[in-house]
């Protein structure tokens, strides 16, 4: 009689399994992003009718565009500002209250800029000025003296 004897091999035995966990993070972004800040009222104080000719009282709107990356980079991503302003013809916006003879003209720097019109503006990561200024303009109408006011709404846009 012949017994055999079978020894089984602890090598090929399946091991209990395990598992870990993995945490993972991140920001996703959709490419450029760019805010605008909210600059203080623009302050003409008094201006002398005489003196008005479109460069005299001429003001920064102190606006800047705080963008998380370059523009035009990978994304090819451009941002683009148009202001706007109830009543405009050209570059100029009426003004209201008691004065009368005056508008105020929009420049980018020391041009004429259209409002209603968009324009590129190269934005680095950081803060951009926007070198957006404002100044009083004859507008032909009859000088009345007085207090007078304006606003004009400045839009950032990504395309």
């Amino acid at each position: 009689m012949h017994k055999t004897l079978t020894l089984i091999a602890a090598l090929g035995l399946p091991q209990a399994a395990s598992a870990v966990n993995v945490s993972m993070s991140g920001n996703l972004q959709q490419g450029l992003i760019c805010s605008l800040n909210t600059p203080s009222a623009v302050t003409f104080g008094d201006v002398v009718s005489t003196k008005v000719n479109g460069t005299n009282y001429l003001k920064s709107l102190n606006l800047k565009a705080t963008c998380n990356q370059d523009a035009g980079g990978a994304t090819s991503e451009k941002l683009y500002i148009t202001a706007t302003a109830t009543g405009s013809s050209g570059n100029t916006f009426p003004i209201t209250g008691a004065a009368k003879g005056i508008s105020i003209a929009l420049k980018k720097g020391s041009a004429n800029q259209n409002l209603g019109v968009q324009y590129e503006h190269v934005a680095k990561k950081g803060d951009n000025a926007l070198d957006l200024n404002v100044v009083p303009v004859l507008n032909g109408a009859a000088i009345t003296a007085g207090a007078f006011s304006a606003t004009i709404t400045v839009i950032s846009d990504i395309k």
